[in-house]
């Protein structure tokens, strides 16, 4: 999944960007990770760790918690506009033991308290990340 309008204002403590995944596999034994990736302007791109998600479970990564995406945001105003992509596996269970490019579903949140103001935008899927479909869910 890829967000082409991330934004984080150093300056606007009481404003959060939350990526938001969810597993929809309700195999428990389909093992799911994703990982999140920034991608700033002058190309540099930094990634959290994979993160495993249980079946029918969210997870969700505030970016001002994430020591390299908010240093590289502080460095200046041009890296507050950047892209997130989204990339994830799923492997075991139904699925078998090939791992399948899922990035599960995904959603970003922006909340501004002090403008009183929330947004959640899906993101647009990337390359063949591969379908869900009724057969493995």
């Amino acid at each position: 999944m890829f967000f082409a309008d991330g934004f984080t204002d150093p300056g606007r403590s009481n404003s959060s960007e939350v990526i938001s995944v969810f597993n929809p596999f309700t195999d428990p034994n389909v093992n799911f990770t994703y990982t999140v990736t920034l991608s700033f302007t002058d190309g540099q791109t930094f990634s959290t760790s994979p993160t495993q998600v249980g079946a029918l479970r969210r997870s969700s990564i505030n970016i001002r918690d994430v020591g390299t995406f908010f240093g590289k945001i502080t460095l200046g105003p041009q890296f507050r506009n950047y892209a997130i992509s989204v990339t994830g596996t799923a492997s075991g269970g139904v699925l078998g033991s090939t791992p399948v490019r899922v990035a599960g579903l995904v959603q970003m949140t922006r909340v501004d308290s002090g403008l009183v103001a929330a947004l959640t935008t899906y993101g647009q899927a990337i390359g063949n990340a591969g379908t869900l479909g009724a057969g493995n869910f």
